[in-house]
């Protein structure tokens, strides 16, 4: 069972960067990769950069 949730965590985090890419790029949003509907979750990225981490940006939510 956790082997599952963890490739579960992994297609979650794999879409919600695909999707934050394409929304970056105005390109296409991907479809889910899962025969499973589409999970809606709250989120929140942070994006640093640099070997110091400096903030580059927020973008989120923690609220559905």
């Amino acid at each position: 069972m956790e082997s599952e949730n963890k490739l579960e965590m992994k297609t979650l985090t794999s879409h919600c960067f695909d999707t934050l890419m394409a929304g970056l790029d105005k390109k296409e949003l991907p479809k889910y990769p899962s025969s499973q509907p589409d999970p809606e979750y709250p989120i929140f990225v942070t994006w640093t950069i640099g070997k110091d981490e400096d903030l580059r940006g927020c973008i989120g939510t923690f609220a559905g």
